[in-house]
């Protein structure tokens, strides 16, 4: 018989934190692990059971997207590893909707 494995969401997986805990977390191959990053050009080597989304599509007001990823993949874990450093954003919106409005989405 053969165990599933537990899915984890692992949000900010392209910063200094997230990507650690990624590296870790596809190395067990315990996991199918979706990380959800703000790049659209981040890139690891294949794993076999690593899925990429990008971030900036799930952060809507009502937040149906974020939802219907949870629905619909069901993750048994969700690790919130986003932080934007205030000096490295465009604009105070930006700042507030990924430190402040994402974790109360998740």
């Amino acid at each position: 018989m053969t165990k599933s494995k537990k899915k984890i969401f692992l949000f900010g997986g392209s910063g200094m934190l997230g990507s650690m805990l990624l590296c870790y977390l596809s190395r067990t191959g315990q996991y199918e692990v979706h990380v959800f990053v703000r790049r659209d050009d981040f890139n690891v080597p294949y794993q076999e059971d690593l899925h990429i989304h990008q971030l900036d599509n799930l952060i809507d007001p009502d937040g149906k997207e974020l939802k219907k990823y949870f629905f619909d993949i069901k993750p048994s874990y969700a690790i919130n590893c986003v932080g934007l450093i205030k000096q490295k954003v465009s604009s105070d919106l930006e700042y507030i909707r990924v430190n402040a409005l994402l974790p109360h989405y998740l």
